[in-house]
């Protein structure tokens, strides 16, 4: 549609002299010949004085007809060609901070984003991790495993002497004393045998006594007893009771303290 022009002065002898008129076009419209105006389009900006239609840049838009200037893209969004009449969201698994922009950044990994147009990436909870970037959500630790930070990567194993047995576990739970666990990436402890003991939490082993020890026919036993006037049964290293001082107890070759200080003096990892 043809807008509505301001004629320049006429010379006084009606344009007869051969000299080209040239009209000035209102804010909005463009030139489309020297004494013609058009609205400007959408994905345009005109600003009257120069007559040029100019094509909004990436990074901004126009939806309107008629317009002065284009508009800069919000946060969470974007337009990645010249002339475009509207913007378009980021979509899940990527997001935006910044206004003024021609594409989004994927989510990096131990982030997601899960609704269009964000403006932040999310870091998955303790319990959750990401190993693949662009993600729209975050995966639960199994049992077994855990992560007690935000944006965890990968799943963290339970180390021996701890545990966890559901899913999404922020921290892994230490053996009580009384029970272990040998292994990695387990659901569950032992109890301490009939004869062993354990009195401290988060232990990978099981202790047995020496000579002069004793430990209960029980299962889970915490302390030990030390055999006052008697010594344990014979069999070396048992410490499954305590007998008469009559019978002699053989000391076990591996009847000393544990190098990492499990089993304390006069006991011996069993």
């Amino acid at each position: 549609m043809l807008s509505s022009v301001n004629a320049l002065p006429q010379p006084e002898d009606g344009g007869l002299s051969g000299r080209v008129v040239t009209t000035s076009c209102t804010p909005g419209s463009y030139h489309t010949t020297t004494t013609t105006c058009a609205v400007c389009p959408a994905g345009s900006s005109c600003d009257g004085t120069s007559g040029k239609s100019q094509l909004c840049n990436p990074g901004s838009y126009q939806p309107n007809k008629n317009s002065t200037s284009c508009i800069v893209t919000a946060a969470g969004y974007y337009t990645n060609q010249k002339g475009a009449t509207q913007v378009i969201a980021c979509s899940t698994g990527s997001y935006q901070p910044s206004k003024n922009s021609t594409s989004c950044i994927g989510t990096p990994a131990g982030y997601y984003t899960n609704q269009v147009g964000s403006t932040k990436a999310i870091a998955c909870s303790p319990g959750y991790y990401q190993p693949s970037k662009n993600s729209t959500s975050c995966t639960a630790t199994t049992a077994g495993f855990y992560t007690n930070s935000s944006g965890s990567v990968a799943a963290v194993g339970c180390s021996p002497g701890y545990f966890t047995n559901v899913t999404a576990a922020p921290k892994a739970t230490p053996c009580s004393p009384g029970s272990y666990q040998s292994y990695s990436n387990q659901t569950f402890c032992y109890g301490a045998p009939k004869g062993r003991w354990q009195s401290m939490y988060g232990q990978a082993v099981v202790c047995a006594t020496c000579c002069g020890w004793s430990a209960p026919l029980v299962n889970n036993n915490i302390n030990p007893v030390n055999c006052t006037g008697s010594t344990p049964n014979a069999w070396p290293g048992s410490g499954d009771g305590c007998i008469s001082a009559a019978t002699t107890c053989v000391h076990a070759k591996t009847c000393v303290q544990a190098a990492n200080g499990a089993c304390p003096a006069g006991n011996f990892t069993g």
